[in-house]
């Protein structure tokens, strides 16, 4: 290139390439090779995305804390190298099995099933692409981070930016310091940041370290969810059905609010009905977690590729496939705790009502019982140390679970409660089992029973973030609700709307009368399920809600230059978007405290102890002890601090 005049390669998008893409394949040619076709092709391919990520980012986190004690382009490569030489062992022998795979799917043409799949991976791509394409921006000196369920975005880049140039530069596994309680381990799943400051390493901007991965689990996400909904209800038109009520499952928000000319809390709940200044909410899956929470974005398909093992193992008589499916479930899950905590821990309650409902095949058949020790095993021995680590936190609780009723407080009972935060998705989820095959009704149960423990055991201190434990429930509900619908309308009306669809318009009034009634109930279902959670995506599109203006960009330079990786700062952050931490990687002695709170943390002493500091009210001694054993050696000083 040098000698023909052109511009050398950018050897670093090889290098960020290789280390993406790199896990994936190797795990896709090991399941491949090791489980199809217990899990068909499109299944070994999704699955591949989440837990192909998750693994490279686990084998650099525990490369760079153990052996390093730094992030570096060294780990990135050698994490890429050891799964490289996995891809090649594998590649000898799954190569040829997958083209004869893919020249028997081709000669016999694509199944119903297959071509809908393609459908929806087009449409995810799109549907993904308008969020993520903008979620990050640098221009200049400005730093734009998109709208998100209260900014937590800033919070995922101030981790970011700790691994590459700030406090977190030089680190242990076990003590992650935290960027919004100094001197703290973070208690937080950080695999996703880490992975995305492990991008940055290895060549890609901060931007696409989050924007590209994120787009790949979008679409790996909404591939797994009809996949799974389509082993448990072998029905492609409800495993299509599930993805958009999944989506915009909401409440009774909008309607209510339009009905009594309220303003509905649409900008972080999108089915906020107040009575008397109590809340009722369900969260939008794609605004207020899809799309901002990092965690949810790699959790969520991982536990889906859990949940697609789970059933094929439940649905099958053969011990082999058995033992191998709940096992392979059980290594995915073990994944699950430095990515997604309550993922990790919902999963435990989602597979102990699978279990419970095995009851009958595991009491009369020993080996039943012990495949799901072999579940069990891999889940606890890979998973609890992560889970230790997540949850080492040095709040008043720790991981505490307390019994509470989840509509306590709201001024109504618990069907009236799910009414107003789910209109009928609650009662038609549970009327759903009905619809379902014995075997699959199994491990159904397990999603009800989630729903049940969830909303009598409080497991998180913040309402928003206990109730994300139920969203694993609307994987299977949102599968089981179009069953249902299915019943509703009638046999007749459905051959009626198949003929719509297929393009041949069939007249209105060759339907029954009773049929056009059953369509109109089946239409007033659907629109009180999903309208809310669609005007809530459509009118939160594409918001910046923060920018970073010159003058921060320019005492974050400063910070960078002048201070120490591991010195603490005294700042008001009101959201996460103090440049301090956001864009200088320093920790500060006490951030947004919203965030603190909801982590568990213990705000009350260190909010104490700032205001003393800040107000000159603790003695010198005191004083000089706070700020020496926390690291302090900066005062931030702005019109907030004053």
């Amino acid at each position: 290139h040098r000698a023909s005049g052109k511009q050398p390669l950018d050897m670093s998008l090889f290098l960020g390439c290789w280390y993406l893409f790199s896990g994936v394949i190797a795990t896709f040619f090991i399941l491949f090779e090791e489980v199809h076709p217990l899990l068909s092709l499109p299944e070994c391919l999704l699955i591949s995305i989440p837990i192909g990520l998750l693994v490279n980012a686990l084998l650099t986190f525990l490369f760079s804390g153990l052996i390093t004690s730094t992030l570096s382009s060294f780990s990135v490569v050698f994490s890429s190298a050891i799964l490289s030489i996995i891809v090649y062992w594998y590649s000898r022998i799954a190569v040829n099995k997958l083209r004869g795979e893919l020249l028997h799917l081709l000669s016999g043409g694509l199944s119903i099933s297959y071509k809908v799949l393609l459908w929806v991976e087009v449409a995810s791509l799109l549907y993904f692409s308008f969020f993520f394409s903008h979620i990050y921006q640098e221009d200049g000196l400005r730093v734009k981070t998109a709208e998100s369920l209260f900014h937590d975005l800033n919070f995922d880049i101030s981790v970011i930016n700790s691994f590459r140039f700030g406090f977190n530069r030089e680190f242990r596994p076990w003590d992650i310091q935290s960027p919004v309680m100094g001197n703290h381990r973070i208690g937080y799943p950080i695999l996703p940041d880490f992975h995305a400051a492990a991008l940055c390493f290895a060549g890609f901007d901060i931007g696409t370290s989050i924007s590209v991965p994120s787009l790949l689990l979008g679409m790996s996400f909404t591939g797994l969810l009809y996949l799974f909904n389509l082993r448990l209800t072998a029905s492609v038109w409800a495993a299509t059905a599930s993805i958009p009520i999944f989506l915009f499952s909401g409440g009774l928000g909008y309607p209510i609010a339009a009905i009594l000319g309220q303003r509905s809390r649409t900008s972080n709940f999108i089915s906020s009905v107040v009575e008397d200044g109590r809340p009722i909410h369900w969260l939008s899956m794609t605004q207020d977690v899809l799309i901002p929470q990092r965690g949810a974005v790699y959790g969520f398909p991982a536990l889906l590729a859990v949940a697609i093992c789970l059933v094929a193992a439940i649905s099958s008589t053969v011990r082999s496939e058995r033992k191998k499916l709940f096992a392979i479930a059980g290594m995915f899950g073990g994944l699950l705790p430095l990515a997604y905590s309550q993922a990790y821990f919902g999963l435990y309650i989602l597979s102990f009502g699978m279990f419970l409902a095995e009851a009958d095949r595991w009491l009369l058949e020993s080996a039943s019982f012990f495949h799901w020790v072999g579940f069990i095993v891999p889940l606890f021995v890979i998973g609890f140390p992560q889970a230790v680590v997540c949850l080492a936190r040095h709040g008043q609780n720790f991981a505490s679970a307390t019994l509470h009723r989840s509509w306590t407080g709201s001024g109504f009972g618990p069907v009236t409660f799910w009414v107003l935060a789910l209109g009928p998705i609650v009662p038609l989820s549970f009327l759903g089992i009905l619809c379902l095959p014995n075997v699959q009704r199994r491990a159904y149960f397990g999603f009800l029973f989630l729903f049940g423990a969830v909303n009598v055991l409080q497991t998180q201190p913040w309402p928003g973030d206990h109730v994300r434990l139920l969203i694993p429930w609307m994987f299977g509900a949102a599968g089981v609700i179009p069953l249902v619908l299915g019943r509703v309308v009638g046999s007749t009306t459905c051959n009626w709307l198949k003929l719509l669809l297929a393009g041949s318009r069939p007249p209105l009034i060759t339907l029954p009368g009773g049929g056009r009634l059953r369509l109109v109930i089946g239409v007033v279902l659907v629109v009180l399920m999903v309208s809310s959670g669609l005007i809530s995506t459509l009118s939160r599109g594409r918001e910046f809600a923060f920018v970073n203006d010159g003058p921060a960009a320019s005492v974050a330079k400063w910070v960078k230059t002048h201070t120490l990786e591991n010195e603490v700062f005294i700042a008001v952050d009101d959201h996460g978007n103090h440049s301090v931490s956001l864009l200088a990687g320093r920790a500060l002695f006490l951030g947004f405290s919203g965030w603190i709170y909801r982590f568990d943390y213990d705000l009350r002493t260190r909010l104490m102890d700032q205001l003393e500091l800040l107000r000159c009210y603790k003695a010198i001694d005191a004083a000089k002890k706070t700020l020496v054993e926390n690291h302090i050696r900066y005062f931030v000083i702005d019109n907030k601090l004053l």
